[in-house]
């Protein structure tokens, strides 16, 4: 054995690398339980994959930030709405979440919005430039310019607004995928509304295939 050795500074550099190991695994651990992820979890498909109390008693950035990490895909608002629904917070309305998103992407810039208009986690995008300006950009006191309500159009109602929805992208579309479009157009309405609404159109274009998926009726 060495006595000319300074055991006393190599324990203490010892102990300060345990410090920083230590600290690096409570930060890979806060981010396990952030994404809900558990030891050989594997992608879930989506909604119908979730846990009735996937997202119980967490807020809805919280709870949209952990369905990201566990479906690991960019999902639209309606789609993050309807797995918040499904996981436990059956309450959450569309605008609610809409905004949250806004928020959550200016005010912190964990997650991001997509040149697409899917949402998706930052940490996701890090070698994409663009992103990385877009995240970088973000202040706290900026306000969402999409959360205003987009100008309304005139003369054109819902149904005419859903027919030409489902004309442009040529397939079916679920209600709540429409209402969605029907608001970037300046169309307030539920699917609840596009439910009841669409069977009574008069010219009668459009069919139900089940589960409000709906489609037009070409003549």
């Amino acid at each position: 054995m060495n006595g000319d050795a300074d055991y006393h500074a190599v324990l203490a550099d010892l102990k300060e690398r345990r410090e920083g190991i230590d600290a690096a695994i409570k930060t890979v651990e806060g981010i396990i339980v952030q994404l809900g992820l558990t030891p050989g979890s594997a992608k879930i498909r989506g909604t119908q994959d979730l846990p009735a109390d996937a997202f119980l008693t967490l807020t809805i950035p919280e709870a949209a930030i952990k369905f990201l990490g566990m479906v690991r895909s960019a999902q639209s608002v309606a789609q993050i709405w309807e797995a918040m629904k499904q996981g436990g917070l059956t309450h959450t309305k569309y605008n609610a979440v809409y905004n949250a998103l806004f928020r959550r992407e200016n005010q912190v810039g964990d997650v991001v919005k997509l040149p697409d208009g899917n949402w998706g986690l930052s940490e996701w995008y890090a070698t994409s430039p663009s992103l990385k300006r877009k995240v970088k950009s973000k202040t706290v006191s900026a306000e969402p310019q999409e959360a205003k309500a987009p100008p309304k159009r005139e003369g054109l109602t819902v149904v005419d607004a859903t027919e030409r929805v489902l004309r442009e992208v040529g397939k079916p579309l679920h209600a709540n995928v429409i209402v969605e479009k029907l608001r970037e157009m300046g169309k307030e309405t539920s699917a609840k509304s596009i439910a009841g609404t669409l069977p009574q159109d008069p010219k009668k274009r459009f069919k139900n295939l089940g589960k409000n998926l709906w489609v037009l009726v070409e003549k």
